[in-house]
């Protein structure tokens, strides 16, 4: 997202906000490709609201307890220290 550095927590409510405000298309569909998890955010929403809890605890209890696996989940408390976390990185002049 513009202006926000990949260190700054960005919540769920970031993102539905920035999303709302969107009212016209970067491009022409079709002239370029950019990738957004934008439709990932909106499902996160989507299952919460009819699921009437978080998102993290949908997935908890109906994907991550179900296929018994303990290192999973959805990482929406930042504050939390998760063991083995692996970070995503980012390319400035070659060096990673």
């Amino acid at each position: 997202m513009a202006g926000w550095r990949m260190d700054d927590v960005i919540t769920q409510e970031h993102i539905l906000t920035m999303l709302y405000r969107q009212r016209d298309l970067n491009f022409v569909p079709g002239a370029e490709h950019l990738y957004s998890n934008s439709g990932y955010a909106l499902l996160a929403d989507i299952v919460s609201r009819f699921a009437g809890t978080l998102f993290s605890e949908f997935c908890q209890r109906e994907i991550f307890d179900r296929i018994s696996t303990s290192t999973t989940h959805v990482h929406d408390v930042h504050q939390r220290i998760v063991p083995n976390r692996a970070y995503s990185y980012d390319d400035v002049d070659n060096v990673y």
